[in-house]
């Protein structure tokens, strides 16, 4: 289950948001293959207001697409999402808690925990790779380092380096 921070924004109730595959729960994953089907369940308490929840999500770089979430109950709501439909690649995504005349926003701190927001904060991401993919066998067990240069001393100018 995706677990929701303080928000006062939602009466102090807890909105669940869970997230799972044919198998299992998925809320720790970022990283689907094309062929499964991701599902979304949201739970909101009666006080909270909610009337309607929608998916909001894009490809890294391209426009937003929303999809409407089906009323499962009182409070609850699903949606359904075959990976294939989208295709490989980047996607970022919210969650949107439409209520009577405002919209709470899911703003995800490291993609799993989150906040409800008056407008739209951090998105989640979600990676999805071909089917059949594997990691080569050359890196199991091995540690992955991304160095930015360019955050180590952003100034205009040469740079100075001083060896010790």
């Amino acid at each position: 289950m995706l677990v929701k921070l303080n928000s006062e924004l939602c009466a102090n109730a807890e909105i669940s948001l869970e997230k799972f595959t044919e198998k299992e729960n998925a809320s720790l994953r970022g990283a689907f293959s094309q062929s499964e089907t991701l599902g979304f369940k949201v739970t909101a308490p009666r006080v909270c207001g909610v009337r309607d929840v929608v998916l909001r999500i894009s490809r890294d770089g391209e426009c937003d697409t929303d999809y409407p979430f089906e009323v499962a109950g009182a409070g609850e709501f699903s949606l359904t999402l075959p990976l294939s439909s989208l295709g490989e690649g980047l996607y970022w995504y919210t969650i949107l808690f439409l209520r009577g005349e405002d919209t709470l926003f899911a703003s995800s701190i490291d993609n799993v925990n989150y906040k409800l927001l008056p407008c739209e904060g951090n998105r989640f991401r979600l990676l999805v790779y071909e089917d059949g993919f594997t990691t080569p066998e050359w890196f199991h067990g091995g540690t992955m380092y991304q160095i930015f240069p360019d955050r180590f001393a952003k100034s205009v100018g040469d740079y100075l380096f001083v060896l010790y």
